[in-house]
């Protein structure tokens, strides 16, 4: 998966979950995501696991939700 695709996830999921705590995570981690390869970035090695989990929690509801409306998860890539 691209990492495109998981920062708009990311976004999407900060801007519009109920849940505060995972608001602000899923946003943090959008903007620490942002910077992976650049310069004073991180490395793709440098995601935690509590990080990776937060990202399988973010696409598991994005494609569940892109099922519920009818879409199939190639309309979503």
């Amino acid at each position: 998966m691209e990492l495109k695709y998981i920062l708009q996830a990311l976004r999407d999921t900060a801007e519009t979950h109920q849940n505060d705590i995972i608001a602000n995570a899923a946003s943090a981690l959008a903007v620490r995501l942002e910077s992976i390869n650049t310069t004073f970035g991180i490395r793709a090695a440098d995601v935690t696991d509590t990080e990776r989990n937060l990202i399988r929690y973010v696409m598991h509801n994005r494609l569940a939700v892109k099922s519920a409306a009818g879409q199939t998860e190639q309309d979503y890539m």
